[in-house]
């Protein structure tokens, strides 16, 4: 290997470890608004993986639309290698963008697919991009075709964003911006680190394909196969499915809480559960801070429309605790699985004659 790509593959590693970390503390331990209008408040920890991703995205398909034109401009072979490999890596992201954001849908808009304006303008990103290679393989001409798939990379970027500010201007159930900073108050560096570390991991796997324009040993391609594999797929999952068996309920029992209020020391509960709804008191510590927020000179109970592992006897409620809802951790697997495939896509782009 070159020092440039052994650096290169020694940062990427590094910040995909740091990544792995940052999402595990994230879904476990990150804040999330105590009241929301739609949904379980901690769905809202989805912020922390369906956000970066989205952005990790539009980073790499902005970079590939400049290189495209680059490549129009100056007919340099390198920035259509790259603008191809960007592309190649922009779309597991995109669709871990679309995927992550229709599994919260179906938990906060009560549906997996509402034809909201957000969804459809990602979907329609999605179908354009992989048309980009239908496009590029289409020319038979192999002089003409870098010409037409930079074109149509360039075109296509329109598609990026519309899918932004779609929200903006046409009536949305998708938070704006402003909503957004809204719910990651409570945390807000910690929001902006996965930011921070999801764009360096899209600029950095830019640049591990950059350092694959030529053919390299197969040794040091099933480095980039196996090793994001290991850091990233492998933990994430097996956290992610030790959460899910939490928040069903497999390990001990779990319910939504329809109601609550507070009675001098004490809790009310109702809670729905697989087979009942159960109401009873509960006077332990309490298991959310915030336990009430005051809205519009309205006291309201966070605990309600949370999931919460309980024990109950005798009208008493022995334990509670407030745990994830379980789209949290189906969308950390997606994650899991889709940001190793954008690492392993790096590799997998057109190689220039040496």
């Amino acid at each position: 290997m070159s020092l440039s790509r052994n650096i290169i593959i020694a940062l990427l590693l590094t910040l995909l470890l740091v990544d792995s970390v940052t999402v595990t503390y994230s879904i476990f331990k990150g804040s999330f608004p105590s009241i929301v209008e739609r949904g379980a408040p901690t769905a809202y920890r989805n912020l922390y993986v369906h956000v970066p991703v989205s952005v990790g995205s539009y980073i790499v398909l902005t970079i590939a639309a400049v290189l495209a034109l680059l490549f129009l401009l100056t007919r340099r072979s390198t920035f259509y290698f790259l603008s191809d490999s960007s592309i190649k890596i922009g779309i597991p992201l995109a669709l871990a963008s679309f995927l992550t954001g229709s599994i919260w849908a179906m938990e906060s808009w009560g549906a997996l697919w509402s034809w909201d304006p957000r969804q459809v303008s990602i979907l329609f990103l999605l179908i354009a991009y992989t048309l980009y290679f239908a496009v590029k393989n289409s020319v038979r001409d192999p002089d003409r075709r870098p010409s037409i798939a930079m074109a149509y990379a360039f075109a296509v970027y329109a598609t990026v964003p519309l899918s932004f500010i779609i929200p903006r201007i046409v009536e949305s159930l998708h938070p704006t911006p402003e909503q957004t900073r809204e719910f990651i108050a409570g945390d807000p560096q910690l929001f902006l680190s996965r930011l921070f570390i999801l764009s360096l991991i899209s600029i950095t796997i830019i640049l591990l394909a950059y350092t694959y324009k030529h053919r390299v040993k197969s040794i040091e391609s099933k480095i980039i196969t196996y090793t994001p594999l290991i850091i990233v797929l492998l933990p994430l999952t097996i956290i992610s499915l030790y959460g899910l068996t939490l928040s069903l309920g497999l390990v001990e029992p779990t319910g939504k809480v329809l109601d609550a209020r507070v009675e001098n020391d004490k809790i009310w509960l109702k809670i729905e559960s697989k087979d009942s709804t159960i109401e009873g008191y509960y006077t332990g510590r309490p298991p959310i801070t915030p336990l009430e927020v005051e809205i519009s000179g309205e006291r309201k109970i966070t605990l309600i429309d949370n999931i919460v592992a309980y024990s109950y006897s005798d009208g008493f409620f022995t334990k509670l605790r407030v745990v994830n809802h379980p789209v949290v951790y189906i969308n950390t697997i997606i994650y899991a699985i889709l940001l190793p495939l954008a690492v392993i896509a790096s590799t997998r782009g057109e190689r220039l004659e040496s």
